[in-house]
């Protein structure tokens, strides 16, 4: 038998999580699929929480989950959402193991994937002193040697984030030629230092990195590296719906998280370019918001309809 629910969410990171504990407060049902393999999982810490400041993302979500044991209206699954087909009222989800899923609404909250490029022991460092966002993980740098790496104008942009916490910076890139003249003036007046080759190698010991081995074999020593790297959905279901999406790649969705697929919803990082857990979290809170009123709102206009046609059949 197919299961049938108001509301499925897929994703368990903040942004679903917080989907999912508003819908369940608000007494719909509510299927949460998760598949354990969040974007930050290879971070130590997680920082830019209000209460949860240093916290390890997999103790994070481990107390999210924990506070749900009263809400016997939400369901969670280890399962991953292969197929999405839109139904008559709703959605039908097919998980890779367990049997198809009726839902209302959607909430699709399952992320993004960084696509790191390929230099040597990147895996090594990659969520220790290698990073994408200065605001999640620039304090801990603060006033050391930082190099910024990827497409010369985007390395450029986050160069200038990036002096809000130190002033040693080398930007790399393998082609500089899609640098503004505006930003050449601007490395030229910051003292950053631009470097038009590739990242081989990253040096280091363990966790800490403390250098970088050029295509012409210089070795430029830094403390950490920040990428402009493409970021990707985590998965096809969107595309599969045919939800429309913005240059960057992240879903189109109005104020309230609606994508533009009737009864979907987008929240955290797959629905915007500010990727942080707290932007998340609270992103998936409005989508519940969204639902419960549209949910309401369907209500009131079939009671109404119902209303209507009974007069006029006395």
């Amino acid at each position: 038998m197919m299961q049938r629910y108001d509301v499925a969410v897929v994703g368990g990171g903040a942004a679903g999580l917080s989907a999912a504990l508003a819908l369940g407060r608000a007494c719909r049902t509510v299927v949460t699929f998760d598949d354990g393999q969040p974007r930050n999982k290879v971070a130590r810490h997680m920082h830019g929480f209000l209460s949860r400041e240093d916290i390890s993302p997999r103790k994070f979500l481990s107390i999210a989950r924990s506070q749900f044991h009263r809400y016997h209206n939400v369901q969670f699954s280890n399962d991953r959402i292969q197929n999405i087909e839109i139904a008559p009222v709703g959605f039908i989800l097919a998980p890779a193991h367990g049997a198809p899923v009726l839902c209302n609404r959607v909430v699709l909250a399952y992320g993004i994937r960084d696509t790191l490029p390929a230099i040597g022991n990147i895996d090594q460092f990659w969520g220790k002193s290698v990073f994408v966002c200065p605001f999640c993980d620039g304090w801990e740098f603060r006033g050391q040697a930082i190099v910024v790496y990827g497409d010369a104008s985007q390395a450029a942009e986050l160069a200038k984030e990036l002096m809000a916490w130190t002033e040693d910076l080398v930007i790399c890139s393998p082609d500089a030629s899609g640098l503004s003249e505006k930003q050449r003036r601007w490395i030229s007046a910051a003292n950053v230092v631009l470097k038009e080759q590739s990242i081989e190698r990253l040096l280091g010991e363990r966790e800490s990195l403390r250098a970088a081995s050029l295509s012409n074999m210089e070795i430029v020593p830094c403390r950490a590296l920040f990428l402009t790297v493409p970021a990707r959905q985590s998965c096809a279901l969107s595309r599969k719906l045919g939800c429309a999406t913005l240059n960057d790649g992240s879903l189109v969705v109005d104020e309230w998280g609606r994508t533009t697929i009737p009864g979907c919803y987008a929240a955290g990082d797959a629905a915007t370019s500010l990727h942080q857990v707290i932007a998340a979290a609270a992103s998936g809170t409005r989508c519940a918001v969204a639902i419960v009123r549209d949910f309401t709102d369907e209500l009131a206009t079939r009671v109404t309809n119902d209303s209507v046609e009974a007069v006029q059949r006395f």
